[in-house]
């Protein structure tokens, strides 16, 4: 037992020094870049392009890495918790698991944006539940996570959530929902614009991405149809699937 805690012991220390080399590395570059810029020869100090950046980025990238990973890690620990007959090691190996792993993990590295790094690790415990979609569209999906700005995903989200809370109240009070909502007169552009401010003289970028990736169902949305129409007209399957797949698993 004492040799497998020191043998565990030296693994973090190895795991340790490996990090505080990286950051070691990191601010020797630094250095060098900033005696070599007085100097007036960066390059030739440096020996190169490749230097430069790589002495900027290699630190960055190796902080976005264990970030990810050790964020990964606690979800799949709560998931665990969560739920009693959930194997992780088996988890972990299966094929599409494993392929989904790189892929989100190549994502997550390349982006600072911590609401997309969230949307991936929902990503991986779905995928690990065994979420009900074919592989292509689990790669399909992550894609969008990476391709979709997070103001795309708000957007995808607010319609299905209104199309939810408006055919709610139409089924159980029967109300005109023109009426309900005193919006007989604004078009769900203007609608969308007044919700994210930042999609003004835009919308028709954000919602033809969604259109062209099928999240969404319809061109009249780019017709300055009634508000209430997206309960006809708004959310496709694959859309209602895609925020599915990226949704927390977790019941907190």
């Amino acid at each position: 037992m004492s040799e497998q805690n020191d043998s565990d012991k030296k693994k973090g220390n190895n795991v340790k020094m490996e990090k505080i080399k990286s950051i070691v590395t990191g601010i020797t570059g630094a250095t060098s870049i900033a005696g070599s810029i007085a100097t007036g020869n960066p390059f030739l100090a440096l020996g190169g392009a490749s230097a430069v950046f790589g002495s900027i980025l290699s630190p960055i990238l190796n902080d976005r890495r264990e970030d990810w990973f050790q964020k990964l890690l606690n979800d799949y620990e709560r998931l665990v918790k969560k739920i009693d007959r959930f194997d992780f090691e088996k988890s972990i190996r299966d094929p599409k698991v494993t392929d989904a792993l790189i892929q989100t993990s190549l994502i997550a590295i390349k982006t600072h944006q911590e609401e997309k790094r969230k949307f991936l690790r929902n990503a991986m415990l779905n995928i690990s539940q065994g979420f009900e979609t074919n592989e292509n569209m689990n790669s399909v999906f992550i894609q969008y996570v990476d391709e979709l700005t997070t103001t795309h995903v708000r957007i995808l989200k607010f319609l299905y959530e209104e199309k939810i809370k408006l055919k709610e109240m139409i089924d159980e009070h029967n109300d005109d929902p023109n009426d309900s909502l005193e919006k007989e007169d604004n078009s769900l552009i203007d609608y969308l614009v007044e919700k994210f401010p930042e999609t003004k003289g835009r919308h028709n970028f954000y919602l033809r991405d969604l259109l062209n990736r099928g999240l969404v169902n319809t061109q009249q949305m780019f017709m300055g149809i009634l508000f209430v129409n997206i309960i006809q007209n708004g959310v496709t399957e694959d859309g209602k699937a895609f925020l599915q797949f990226i949704q927390n698993p977790i019941k907190e």
